[in-house]
């Protein structure tokens, strides 16, 4: 096939392959620019794109046809819709604000730590009470670790 390739398609050929690359190391490395290897692999879709329908490979075509879709879903969910937070994530802060509430009630007096450690005890379980109703993994909630908690006590409640 490199053989009947003119020079204008071997360059698109190139610059393909070069921004298939850059996409697949952007991704890879889950670093803030990251997103942007959505956007190079569309690039590189396209010029695959123009370069299999100029040679007649209708296989390469349709393959990265289907690609330039998926690129394309990728640069939606990262630059243009909004993040949805999961429910245990909404829940997360809350909870590390109760145990760092919780770590520092040893420097109260004996009279004054009783009266915050009820109060503690009522926004630990008004949390897992919020957090069950939204769907949310209550042991995720009240500070242990999330996976953990998925595969014990939670499995049952995503269902």
């Amino acid at each position: 096939m490199q053989a009947s390739m003119t020079p204008a398609l071997q360059w698109i050929d190139w610059i393909g392959s070069a921004l298939g690359l850059l996409g697949a190391y952007l991704l890879a490395f889950r670093m803030p620019a990251s997103r942007y290897g959505w956007i190079s692999f569309f690039a590189a879709n396209l010029a695959y794109i123009v370069m299999a329908h100029q040679l007649g490979v209708m296989g390469l075509f349709a393959q990265q046809m289907g690609f330039l879709g998926s690129s394309a879903i990728g640069i939606y969910r990262h630059f243009i819709a909004k993040p949805v937070a999961s429910p245990d994530a909404q829940f997360s802060h809350a909870s590390w604000a109760i145990s760092s509430r919780l770590a520092g009630l040893a420097s109260l007096p004996p009279a004054s730590r009783a009266r915050q450690l009820t109060q503690l005890v009522d926004e630990a379980r008004a949390l897992h009470e919020a957090a069950s109703a939204s769907g949310a993994c209550p042991a995720a909630a009240l500070g242990q670790d999330p996976e953990a908690a998925v595969a014990t006590q939670c499995e049952g409640s995503r269902a």
